[in-house]
């Protein structure tokens, strides 16, 4: 019976055209992802659910990245199974190498956004004596900021640097981001040792 049934498969397959073919393996491979991320964020809620503040907002606020990781994922491994041409192959290549790099980049801001979050609220800003907390809050946004601004830098520069007809730019971008990063950090120097030492 199962002989039978695989041989009837195998028909059906050899019958489909490619084009149909490679369809339905990325279209398997999205299902797949979508309940792999399901799976994955439950599991990781729960393993959250007893940790700080931090993990828990993590969990919950790059719910949406983990989906983007979890299919750029599955659609590789579907790209590499279906029956593409060596050009079709190339390009859904490259699109999943840019969500990976915006993903990236969007957890390492989202994580960033958290963590600050989270250190803020030992300072209360309703205080009657809150210049030093006021301090912080201002020194600590403004390196968000900063911090921020080179995150997403950094993350444009290695979406330009995977096209070879404007790597170049992207180099360009890559050193003046890392320019403008030593600059501010001497910059801000002082308040970098208050936020050290308030942590």
């Amino acid at each position: 019976m199962e002989a039978r049934l695989e041989q009837y498969i195998h028909a059906v397959i050899r019958w489909l055209p490619d084009p149909v073919l490679s369809l339905l393996a990325l279209l398997v491979a999205f299902v797949l992802g979508l309940v792999a991320h399901k799976v994955t964020f439950r599991v990781l809620t729960r393993l959250a659910e007893n940790r700080d503040l931090f993990w828990r907002s993590l969990v919950q606020r790059t719910r949406r990245p983990l989906r983007l990781a979890i299919l750029t994922w599955t659609l590789s491994l579907g790209v590499a199974v279906a029956p593409l041409s060596s050009s079709q192959a190339s390009v859904l290549r490259h699109i999943l190498l840019l969500c990976f790099i915006v993903l990236v980049g969007w957890m390492a801001r989202t994580a960033l956004h958290i963590w600050m979050t989270v250190y803020l609220r030992r300072f209360k800003l309703d205080a009657e004596d809150n210049l030093l907390a006021r301090k912080h809050v201002t020194q600590s946004r403004i390196m968000e900021r900063v911090a921020a601004t080179l995150i997403v830098a950094l993350t444009l520069a290695a979406v330009i640097m995977t096209f070879p007809a404007a790597r170049q730019y992207g180099v360009s971008l890559l050193a003046s981001a890392g320019v403008a990063g030593i600059v501010v950090g001497l910059a801000l120097q002082p308040g970098l040792k208050d936020l050290i030492a308030g942590i």
